[in-house]
């Protein structure tokens, strides 16, 4: 009788321990997935201003964009931003203002 209930433990801590895996599985996964973050330009505005530190008035121009995360959470914060625009061979750091 001893081999029956033996039988019963396994099979059951079988089950149990493929039910914590499958519950697992989102987030082990999660640790091994590239954290990706996408971009779109909602609207421009460009407006003459002075910049910090700068005493000639200067073309500022702002961007609303979203931003999409994919697979990892970021903070808004701990984003850099750079643009690029065509006609040139360096990109330029942007503000963020959130």
């Amino acid at each position: 009788m001893s081999n029956k209930y033996n039988w019963t433990f396994w099979t059951t801590f079988a089950l149990a321990f493929v039910g914590a895996l499958a519950w697992l599985q989102p987030i082990v996964f999660s640790w091994f997935q590239k954290g990706e973050i996408n971009g779109k330009i909602l609207s421009n505005e460009a407006n003459m201003g002075l910049v910090p530190n700068k005493t000639n008035p200067q073309t500022i121009y702002f961007q609303k964009v979203a931003v999409f995360s994919k697979n990892k959470d970021f903070f808004p914060k701990d984003i850099n931003v750079f643009i690029k625009y065509p006609s040139m061979k360096k990109e330029l750091p942007c503000i963020l203002w959130t």
